[in-house]
């Protein structure tokens, strides 16, 4: 109570500044919700840079130090949907500046960690708070707009996860670099400490503007988050060993098994935490499908594409960065721009089309080789993430517009989840590919073994399997956008 009290009169206060006064209600909270947007993703791609001053400092190989990001990303995807439901249940301000107090508190606990599981385990507790926050954030961002925005809300969210994936390797290098690698939990800390004031200062009170049955599906959201916990890291481990490797193979194993139990749990509850019978609407399952389509294909680019800058091109790392900047900049611009537009004339000509656009940008790629002029991947990745950009708010829309308000935070947790699952799948597809390329050529089928000093015919043949992984990939995205032509009318 005396923090509300308290919310209110530094809201009334700050409502008394002249420039503060002028700017609309649902733009604050627009922003205070795109300011936690901003936080998680510049600091999930900052801590990728500091890995190597890591391992360095416990004495830890890389494989085992990059469990610092693996642990906190299979902790936020597989909270996403709980998380999103939750919201629907007690409001999404409460889960929001509960989960950045607690990613707070793990990046205080980081900062004096001793050793490397205890860094580990704090990460983990980030991602409790990560996947509050992310499940939470796109909610605000989108509800602070009326129903008629929807694309315009989704695209402009799109820009701040953009600028974080830009901006974070930049200040992660600085600060590791200048200072130290704990020097950038202490930044993030701080923000995110100062994203829960704001939040609890200008988020209303209740942001879910539907009352609703307070049950919560418990044993169902322990399955959810056990299967994908067990899928994610299934796969994480298969794109490593390989899909033979028999702790992949168990960990799929039971993922199948826990998710089949939780959509039989789910199909028998009252208010399950998410509704499987929404997947018998074709327009939403083909949606879901489709924007999983885009973010393998999305993320693909940046697994591959430094291997071939680094070991044939001869690209140095600083420069190997430079080729998704002008990616990454489309895309910011795309996606608010078709999300506006699809607000106005509908969603399904652009979703295809921005889908047909990356899958262009993809089969560019896939024409690259040992002589292939040095800017040609630069040409190839704009249309690439240009497109996912500008498929991603038109193709949300069309998801959100299939179902209630009561169920619209689960919904957001779905489609957070679907672009992580992507985002992961993408790696193990890739390599498949690849590998089996290299292997059928009669090379060991190890992308560990693709170096500068590596057999020029290991590289052509490697050369081979990254343009049909891209071509694969890219007619993945054609199909993509086929699907998501389909518009039936709802009944």
């Amino acid at each position: 109570m005396w923090i509300h009290i308290i919310s209110d009169i530094i809201y009334l206060h700050m409502k008394s500044i002249p420039y503060i006064n002028k700017i609309p209600y649902h733009w604050l909270i627009f922003s205070t919700a795109a300011f936690s947007i901003f936080i998680t993703a510049t600091d999930r791609s900052a801590l990728n840079i500091i890995l190597p001053e890591i391992s360095e400092e416990f004495s830890a190989d890389l494989p085992t130090v990059q469990w610092v990001t693996i642990i906190y990303f299979l902790t936020v995807v597989s909270l996403l949907v709980p998380m999103g439901r939750l919201s629907d249940i007690i409001g999404s301000k409460k889960v929001i500046v509960t989960g950045l107090l607690i990613f707070t508190i793990g990046g205080i606990v980081s900062t004096w960690a001793p050793n490397l599981p205890f860094l580990i385990f704090a990460r983990f507790v980030q991602g409790i708070g990560g996947g509050m926050i992310q499940g939470t954030s796109f909610i605000i961002a989108v509800s602070a707009f009326d129903e008629t925005q929807k694309g315009k809300a989704i695209g402009l969210n799109l820009i701040f996860v953009s600028l974080g994936n830009l901006i974070g390797p930049l200040i992660g290098g600085l600060i590791a670099g200048f200072i130290d690698w704990r020097a950038l939990f202490i930044l993030f800390s701080f923000l995110s400490f100062m994203s829960g004031a704001l939040s609890i200062i200008l988020l209303p009170k209740n942001s879910s503007s539907t009352k609703i049955s307070s049950d919560f599906d418990w044993a169902g959201a322990g399955l959810l988050i056990a299967g994908f916990a067990f899928l994610l890291s299934g796969i994480t481990i298969a794109s490593r060993a390989g899909l033979n490797s028999a702790t992949s193979i168990t960990l799929l194993t039971v993922s199948t098994l826990l998710i089949i139990l939780f959509i039989i749990k789910s199909v028998r509850a009252n208010h399950p935490v998410l509704n499987i019978k929404l997947f018998k609407i074709p327009v939403f399952t083909l949606s879901v499908i489709a924007t999983l389509t885009a973010f393998i294909a999305m993320s693909s680019v940046p697994f591959i594409l430094p291997f071939y800058l680094k070991y044939v091109l001869l690209f140095s790392t600083e420069r190997i960065g430079t080729v998704l900047v002008p990616g990454g900049i489309a895309m910011g611009i795309m996606s608010p721009i078709t999300g506006r537009l699809s607000d106005k004339f509908g969603s399904r000509w652009f979703s295809a089309g921005c889908l047909l656009w990356t899958s262009i940008g993809l089969l560019i790629l896939s024409t690259l080789n040992s002589e292939s002029n040095e800017w040609l991947p630069y040409i190839g990745v704009i249309p690439v993430m240009s497109g996912v950009g500008g498929f991603y708010a038109p193709s949300n829309s069309t998801i959100l517009n299939v179902v209630t308000q009561s169920q619209r935070g689960s919904i957001i947790g779905l489609i957070n989840l679907t672009r992580n699952l992507g985002n992961l799948l993408s790696i193990p597809i890739s390599v498949l590919i690849i590998t089996t390329i290299m292997k059928s050529n009669g090379f060991y089928p190890d992308l560990s073994s693709v170096t500068e000093s590596s057999d020029p015919n290991l590289l052509n043949v490697f050369i081979l399997g990254m343009d049909r992984a891209f071509l694969y990939i890219g007619i993945l995205c054609i199909v993509g956008s086929i699907i998501s032509l389909y518009r039936r009318p709802l009944k």
